[in-house]
């Protein structure tokens, strides 16, 4: 095993003749870290050992000459104690390499390892890359003191003209740790590549920082101009390289506070952005006549005391990083001075880790209002942007600004593998009721009481984090709904943590005379199928409730049991495992009893060639299959054509029991779970339809 570096420090303490007497200090790095630890003698005396905090104290005479032993420490230069015996002692760490904050996509970077006191042999060096995107084909010189690469092109884009939020795994985040060995002794460092700061896609932005915007697919060899801009300002949009090596992408720096206005030069599409400094607007969203109840309610959340919480608990994590303050604090950005936490602290002259003495009421006052994950850090420091903008704020960019950093925080990579991420693409699905599911911002006016808007195209959101969760409650988990839910169908019951799935995956309506005269198409019947309603043909019971539905089978970590799950399954992916165990009966009617998604999947088969048929046969109807016109159940050509005498035979009276059948089909073929929602009843329904087609 190899022994690490020691070094000496040497700290007069007083003059010569003094008697005895204790003396104190702190040792710490350049950067203001403690470094715990560290060995402290003088002379004889027994040594001192700095603690969690850097602080020692031993007894020393006039004469006495401190030695401070650290590992991977420089020595330090003389420190004369003042009157009261105080001799703080500073130790630069032996190896470093500076950061490299804003670097830009797909950009040079050197990282150069600085050996600040020799080792005691010739050294070799070695460099590791400990996260972000894998840089092994792209750097050069990883055994060398000087690492040379080139980071990756930007792979985030948008699906129309807006502006992008980047995460950080999106905005180009590597960490890198390089390894100086000589003489049988190791010394490390470490080092963060950014190529842009996250951000969150808002209007409200702060300054000094970097916007990136998109034309879009559908603006194809169109540019971002920028229209008007503050005095002094020398914004001017820049191409991005990207991923794809298509064209769009542009960045620009707002480095004065004030109005930015960019223009799509196809769409005609304005962004306008207000930058402002992070210190500029108090932190008073509290005030009587503004938003008192939301500061209470965010004041008993874990946002409230993301710092905080770290400061005054004992942590096992080890200092904070520049990546970890990003996300316990307002404004984590030292790319930029704009009065951010980073800013703060550094005219403040302080570094704050987990072992800050006094814990958070030692804070300056002035570093306080930027401590923990308040108002800013998700509405942005600028002045609110015009009303119809003000909803991005329900984008997953915000979110993920923190949660989007895997394996820790994982959430928002899971969710853009779920359906839910989907870009709104039927421009019907924009209007109420069905923005109500379908769009965040219909979404959280239904959850709200309030009455659904028709969501402009440009505006539009999918189902992101803002609808089940908000960021000024009591509840735990941050739900914006829980407890008791019910259907439209007539079913009432307790959905605990599941009441926001269940506003939305139900299938519309009771299977009853309305639905035959409307030819209703069950929407999305998961509720209905788990309670055993919703169906013409059968009717069972509920199938195994849990206290928190939905959530108990589709947001549990596959991985942590099945060894094939993979990541694509459980969390926010909202997949669950397929049903393995075997069918309650045969279905299909072949005599043999497969695992159930399999027999539900030939029993379903099996009933759509029946249903195919029976359509096929009646006036008009040759090659119809089921499909929909809005919430209505009818018959379509093979491409999905209307069929207008088809239609017409459909909705005669006498072909009501043929709806009823094709409506059973949907209700099972749209729940989607292979019959893992209700077994008896899903088997019980497919048997039913079969019966009724003589099949």
């Amino acid at each position: 095993m190899m022994r690490p570096v020691l070094v000496l420090a040497t700290v007069c303490v007083a003059g010569c003749g003094a008697p005895a007497r204790p003396v104190c200090g702190r040792v710490v790095d350049e950067e203001g870290r403690a470094v715990p630890g560290a060995l402290v003698q003088a002379g004889a005396t027994a040594p001192a050992v700095a603690d969690a905090e850097g602080w020692f104290c031993l007894p020393a005479g006039r004469n006495a000459v401190l030695v401070v032993t650290a590992p991977e420490h420089c020595a330090a230069e003389e420190v004369v104690p003042d009157a009261a015996g105080w001799a703080p002692v500073v130790l630069r760490r032996q190896l470093a390499v500076p950061s490299v904050w804003r670097a830009g996509f797909d950009a040079p970077v050197r990282l150069r390892a600085e050996l600040r006191c020799p080792l005691p042999g010739p050294p070799t060096f070695r460099w590791d890359q400990l996260e972000g995107p894998p840089l092994a084909a792209r750097a050069a010189g990883w055994n060398s003191p000087v690492l040379a690469l080139r980071t990756h092109p930007l792979a985030a884009r948008t699906n129309r003209p807006d502006v992008l939020s980047l995460s950080p795994a999106q905005a180009g985040h590597y960490r890198l740790r390089v390894t100086a060995e000589g003489g049988g002794r190791v010394v490390r460092a470490e080092a963060e590549v950014w190529s842009a700061a996250a951000s969150a896609g808002l209007l409200s932005v702060p300054s000094d920082s970097d916007v990136f915007v998109d034309t879009g697919p559908q603006a194809a060899g169109g540019e971002w101009q920028l229209e008007s801009f503050p005095p002094g300002s020398r914004a001017r949009p820049m191409p991005v390289p990207t991923a794809d090596g298509r064209p769009g992408v542009q960045t620009l720096r707002l480095d004065q506070p004030g109005l930015y206005t960019l223009v799509e030069t196809t769409t005609g599409t304005r962004l306008v952005f207000e930058a402002g400094p992070w210190d500029s607007i108090p932190r008073d969203c509290d005030r009587p006549e503004c938003h008192p109840t939301e500061q209470a309610a965010w004041s008993a959340t874990r946002h409230a005391r993301a710092l905080h919480a770290r400061l005054e608990a004992a942590s096992t994590k080890g200092l904070f990083a520049g990546a970890c303050l990003a996300c316990h604090t307002v404004g984590w950005d030292p790319g930029g001075d704009n009065g951010g936490f980073d800013d703060v602290a550094r005219e403040t002259a302080t570094f704050v880790h987990d072992a800050w003495p006094g814990g958070a009421a030692a804070l300056p006052r002035d570093l306080e209002r930027a401590a923990n994950v308040g108002c800013l850090a998700c509405h942005g420091p600028g002045r609110l942007p015009e009303h119809g903008r003000r909803p991005m704020v329900l984008r997953a960019g915000v979110c993920a600004q923190c949660h989007d950093r895997p394996p820790e925080d994982p959430q928002v990579a899971e969710w853009r593998e779920s359906r839910m991420a989907a870009p709104v693409a039927d421009p019907a699905l924009l209007a109420a009721p069905c923005a109500g599911c379908h769009t965040a911002q219909g979404a959280v006016a239904r959850l709200r009481g309030r009455l659904v808007p028709d969501v402009p195209p440009g505006l539009a959101e999918p189902v992101t984090c803002a609808v089940c969760h908000v960021a000024h409650t009591t509840e735990p988990r941050l739900l914006r709904a829980t407890g008791t839910a019910g259907t439209v169908s007539g079913v009432l019951f307790e959905a605990g943590r599941a009441r926001a799935c269940l506003g939305c995956h139900q299938a519309g309506g009771r299977a009853d005379a309305t639905a035959e005269s409307e030819r209703r198409l069950p929407e999305a019947p998961q509720t209905e199928v788990l309670f055993g309603t919703g169906a013409f043909g059968a009717a069972g019971r509920p199938w195994r409730p849990t206290p928190d539905l939905c959530v108990d089978c589709h947001m549990v970590r596959c991985l942590d049991c099945h060894a094939d799950a993979g990541r694509r399954r459980g969390g926010h992916t909202f997949r669950a495992m397929p049903p393995r165990d075997l069918a309650p009966q045969d279905c299909d009617g072949d005599g043999r009893i497969l695992r159930l998604a399999d027999e539900v999947a030939s029993c379903l088969a099996r009933l759509e060639a029946a249903v195919r048929a029976e359509l096929a046969a009646l006036p008009g109807c040759a090659g119809a299959v089921p499909g929909r016109d809005g919430r209505r159940l009818v018959p379509v050509g093979p491409a999905g054509e209307r069929l207008p005498e088809c239609e017409a035979e459909w909705w005669r009276a006498e072909r009501t029991p043929l709806y009823r059948v094709v409506h059973d089909w949907a209700l099972i073929a749209r729940d989607g779970s292979a019959g893992a929602h209700n077994p008896p009843f899903v088997i019980a329904v497919l048997r039913a339809a079969l019966r009724q087609l003589n099949r």
